[in-house]
């Protein structure tokens, strides 16, 4: 797709808005370039929704800019052979739309949202991260969060039994599923937190929880417990054996 076709969808899809929900949109700018996260710059935005600050001076209703990035759209087409550019092109100009909206009501939900993930994609990033940013994400169960759409199973564990997270796999049992993983790397330590990515999970009973089917990865949170702390009902986990360190 070219940037006069890209502009031309980006107009379509836009009138195709109500009006009414368009109010307070100052402008829809169509920029040549791409954009990347400044925190993240391996991470390109497809839009985004500025808001004009002047109006807060003047205590009038927020007023935006919808930005949509071409050059982003054409750096994800690259490396997505599926994509699809009217479909994207929709969801972006809705999702920030969705911001506009969220701000004139006086409250930012989504952009709450955005920030747990952008932590997510900073740890993986190997970027500093804070180590409890799961724990805002959507609550499954009890020491169960989602990020996107990615699974953290919070795991407590006493202070005696934490050096053997370092040289021994473990299984941790959660909704009728076991996941395992390697020993862990102190490299991943995060204020007394270690995440890890499962080796292997599997049913372990019927039936199991279908909620980690939608899930695209699952994410161990191990957190080293105080004396004082205690937890109830957690996700079960024990070691099931030793790593030959020869």
């Amino acid at each position: 797709m070219d940037l006069a076709t890209f502009e031309a969808a980006a107009l379509r899809e836009w009138q195709a808005i109500p009006e009414a929900h368009r109010a307070g949109i100052v402008a829809l700018i169509v920029e040549r370039d791409a954009r990347y996260d400044p925190d993240l710059p391996d991470v390109p935005l497809l839009g985004e929704c500025v808001v004009d600050t002047a109006m807060s001076y003047v205590e009038a209703p927020v007023h935006s800019t919808i930005h949509l990035y071409f050059g982003s759209f054409v750096h994800v087409a690259a490396i997505e052979p599926d994509f699809d550019w009217l479909a994207e092109v929709r969801e972006t100009l809705h999702h920030e739309l969705t911001h506009h909206l969220e701000w004139r009501a006086g409250h930012d939900a989504l952009g709450e949202r955005e920030d747990v993930e952008r932590e997510n994609l900073g740890r993986l990033a190997g970027e500093p991260f804070d180590p409890t940013f799961y724990r805002y994400g959507v609550a499954i169960a009890r020491q169960v969060f989602q990020v996107a759409d990615e699974g953290f199973l919070e795991v407590w564990v006493p202070p005696a039994q934490w050096p053997r997270l370092l040289s021994e796999r473990c299984e941790v049992r959660w909704g009728g599923w076991c996941f395992t993983c390697c020993p862990l790397s102190e490299s991943n330590l995060a204020d007394d937190t270690l995440f890890a990515e499962i080796e292997d999970g599997w049913d372990e009973s019927e039936p199991a929880d279908t909620r980690v089917d939608a899930w695209a990865a699952v994410t161990l949170v191990f957190c080293k417990r105080r004396t004082w702390l205690k937890r109830k009902k957690a996700p079960a986990f024990r070691f099931v054996c030793e790593i030959d360190a020869r």
